[in-house]
């Protein structure tokens, strides 16, 4: 999966939807082979790319923060998970 993420980069560039799909997916990955820390690098990154692509509430945000929770609540970053689902809270409100 980490060559898709760089085939996908080169082929699509750095800030396209793409990319941040494949992020997601290889973060996932490394979410069930419990390679959290690695796995909280792609779906930053995967963040960061909706973010500038679509704004902060996109809809794909939604699964890229449970993703986020799911990460951080493997290294037992319990600030973080808070921190994750309050954002994921405002993210699929649609009133924001």
């Amino acid at each position: 999966l980490e060559n898709v993420v760089k085939q996908s980069e080169a082929l699509y560039g750095a800030s396209s939807p793409q990319l941040a799909s494949d992020r997601e997916l290889l973060a996932e990955t490394l979410l069930e082979l419990e390679d959290f820390h690695a796995g909280l690098v792609q779906i930053d990154a995967t963040i960061a790319i909706w973010e500038s692509a679509f704004g902060g509430h996109y809809e794909k945000m939604i699964t890229s923060l449970v993703t986020k929770a799911e990460l951080l609540a493997g290294i037992e970053d319990w600030a973080g998970v808070a921190a994750a689902a309050g954002r994921l809270a405002v993210t699929a409100d649609p009133a924001h």
